[in-house]
């Protein structure tokens, strides 16, 4: 049996076992359970709403595959697993969700247990922080785990690769940018919803619940415009990836963290549609389809980057580390 058969097996038998422990927990002491059960508590400790067993269930399994399905997604699909980053965000996702829901699925069975009435329920206090730092050392741990086993630097077929060495004593920058019209339009629209509403609630003051959808039209608004447009410079000092349409956030990469620069199509369908696709590692920030500048850092994890020129800035990059390479 291979390694990426291995480890997709080993992926989907912790999924459907901590999936299984999630159901399997509360049915096992459900005649002990009060009917509703306390769902949610407040920042006293105490609980302060209900709902049924099964509406319990029902959402800790939805919370659970949607957390899971990213993950089991990249291990079936089998590219990401050649690099370790890859297979390390995989591991310490299936890890950190495995126990992270039935964790708490069991704080919430423990406050419920043998009580008359919801409202009876045990005060958690600090459990939930207990809970949230022993999931996230868990996750930690599944990450370093994650790095074990092969890294297979492969580079695609279709791929350009070029070199433009500076002259000595020459300073040079290469500067380009993308921009995806629709992502722009409904970024901005988005965020105009989000402004408006807020300025509903603050006038007329309707339901609080409306801060809720402002809040999220608006996000959703800032995070469109961040990946609409982007802005890829290079310089002796590295690269630079200056994000939405006022130019930041700003992600810079030092020329000491890059190994090798080339050029590949890329396409929205292959990557999985438009904006930042793909896990840490091996991701593609994708604003239209076509060239993109490919980077592979030294720890062996890639990016790709739809940009204009891509192969004159894929050549620049090359031809910085090769004169470093030569004057270290």
């Amino acid at each position: 049996m291979t390694f990426r058969a291995r480890f997709v097996l080993a992926a989907c038998a912790w999924t459907l076992l901590t999936a299984g422990l999630v159901v399997a927990l509360p049915l096992a002491v459900a005649h002990r359970l009060p009917d509703p059960v306390a769902s949610h508590w407040g920042t006293s400790g105490r609980p302060d709403d209900s709902m049924s067993l099964t509406a319990v269930l029902v959402i800790a399994l939805v919370l659970f595959a949607v957390l899971t399905t990213p993950c089991l997604g990249a291990a079936i699909h089998g590219v990401g697993l050649r690099r370790r980053p890859v297979r390390a965000c995989v591991v310490a996702g299936l890890a950190w969700a495995g126990t992270f829901v039935p964790g708490v699925m069991a704080l919430t069975v423990w406050a419920n247990l043998d009580v008359t009435t919801w409202r009876a329920a045990r005060p958690l206090t600090w459990q939930p922080f207990a809970l949230f730092a022993a999931t996230f050392g868990v996750g930690a741990l599944a990450y370093l785990l994650g790095r074990r086993g092969p890294d297979e630097p492969v580079r695609p077929s279709d791929s350009r690769r070029r070199v433009l060495t500076p002259k000595p004593g020459e300073r040079v920058t290469w500067v380009s940018a993308a921009t995806n019209g629709i992502l722009l339009g409904l970024g901005w629209a988005f965020l105009t919803v989000g402004v408006v509403l807020a300025l509903v609630i603050v006038v007329l003051r309707p339901s609080p619940w409306l801060w809720l959808a402002a809040g999220s039209f608006a996000l959703t608004g800032i995070a469109g415009l961040a990946i609409s447009t982007i802005r890829v410079q290079v310089t002796e000092a590295g690269l630079g990836i200056a994000f939405g349409p006022l130019r930041w956030p700003v992600r810079r990469v030092g020329l000491t963290e890059l190994d090798d620069a080339w050029v590949e199509r890329r396409m929205p369908h292959e990557v999985g549609g438009w904006g930042y696709r793909g896990l840490p590692g091996s991701a593609t920030i994708m604003i239209r389809g076509g060239d993109c500048l490919v980077i592979r850092y030294r720890d062996g994890g890639t990016l790709g980057i739809s940009v204009d020129d891509a192969e004159r800035g894929a050549g620049l990059i090359n031809g910085l580390l090769a004169a470093r390479t030569r004057t270290s």
